[in-house]
């Protein structure tokens, strides 16, 4: 999706289609002399050596702040993205075109973070399927998440999807708030982050008088747990923590809870987590407004996910394929590329969808 992708592309054609992409201020490429070349637009540099780790300050570069596109050869004359230096002038992550070995071991080093995790949502790639309660559900997958052999997802992982860039995310405070369990968020106030949803307006007797914020108190009322600011992604995942391993207070049997059936979807809801499903099995719910999301497009997207269990069944897969080819036709090269995810890999889940078996072509 990079220019220079093809080993047979001359340098100057590579330039040119270089600089037509967002914000390109340079390439590399690995001249038939051996010598790796930088081309800046403002200017050409060169020095000779083995190709390798390109040392910007040996090129002649764009003094205007801008970006620094990278791109490194490999050893059959391709060309793919390698890296980005950040504009020291904006306070605006700059869009970070990766090959899906680098998004694959970027996020694998996320999700074994105790503190943090990958923000992925399964279904549509774009926030504008709000069916209602205007939210976009994602869950902040990491280490917390595995359920004894296999990693909590929902739907089981049947369903393609998204992973948001952390650094936009942060960035531009996609997150709203989140929930150490299902939240059950198309019922409640503040597009999922307020308490149960009643016959009134968000805020008819003041701002913000519908949150229920756990404020360090593990709290809440049958089906709705308390719920974490958009700064409390730590705090949530220590609370989702002891949902998976069955000693939360919002679980069936504990504190409260005490007389609670301890039988999922069976009867009536009696706790706030573990409702739709055992807490070995439970998934944390993190909101992003619809609206926020898709201003962020496409820098916001990081990569497109295919579960294993998704990749495997016709049916799943055409959907993804199709949400995937929508981005390709709306963004072009700036669509991110699709990585796969083994629900049974409980160390590094996130993985290089491999072309030969899964039938799809995949963007390098």
């Amino acid at each position: 999706q990079d220019c220079c992708q093809r080993g047979d592309m001359e340098l100057k054609d590579c330039q040119a289609l270089c600089e037509n992409k967002h914000r390109c201020q340079g390439i590399t490429a690995k001249a038939k002399a051996g010598k790796i070349l930088c081309t800046p637009l403002s200017g050409v540099g060169a020095r000779k050596g083995n190709p390798g780790p390109l040392d910007l300050s040996q090129c002649t570069q764009n003094q205007a702040g801008f970006d620094t596109f990278v791109y490194m050869p490999r050893k059959n004359d391709s060309f793919a993205f390698d890296a980005i230096e950040t504009d020291s002038s904006s306070t605006e992550p700059t869009r970070r075109a990766m090959r899906p070995s680098d998004i694959v071991n970027a996020a694998n080093a996320l999700y074994n973070r105790e503190d943090d995790g990958v923000l992925v949502h399964l279904g549509n790639w774009k926030g504008t399927n709000t069916s209602k309660n205007n939210i976009m559900s994602w869950s902040a997958v990491n280490k917390f998440s595995v359920n004894g052999g296999s990693i909590s997802m929902y739907l089981g992982g049947r369903r393609g999807g998204v992973i948001a860039d952390p650094a936009v995310v942060k960035s531009k405070k996609l997150v709203s708030c989140s929930f150490p369990c299902d939240g059950s968020t198309h019922e409640r106030y503040y597009s999922g982050c307020g308490k149960l949803r009643e016959p009134q307006c968000d805020s008819c007797n003041g701002p913000d008088q519908n949150y229920d914020w756990c404020n360090g108190n593990l709290h809440g009322v049958p089906m709705w747990s308390c719920g974490f600011r958009p700064n409390e992604t730590a705090d949530m995942l220590q609370a989702f923590r002891g949902v998976k391993n069955g000693t939360s207070p919002l679980l069936p049997g504990h504190s409260t809870w005490r007389n609670c059936n301890k039988d999922p979807g069976g009867n009536a809801c009696c706790s706030p987590c573990a409702c739709w499903a055992y807490s070995k099995d439970e998934h944390n719910e993190v909101i992003i407004v619809p609206q926020d999301w898709d201003s962020a497009l496409p820098d916001a997207l990081w990569a497109f996910v295919l579960p294993d269990p998704c990749l495997h069944d016709a049916n799943c897969k055409r959907v993804a394929d199709e949400y995937y080819a929508e981005c390709q036709e709306e963004f072009k090269d700036k669509c991110p590329p699709r990585v796969g995810m083994n629900l049974n890999d409980l160390k590094n889940p996130f993985h290089v969808i491999s072309t030969a078996s899964s039938g799809i072509d995949i963007v390098l």
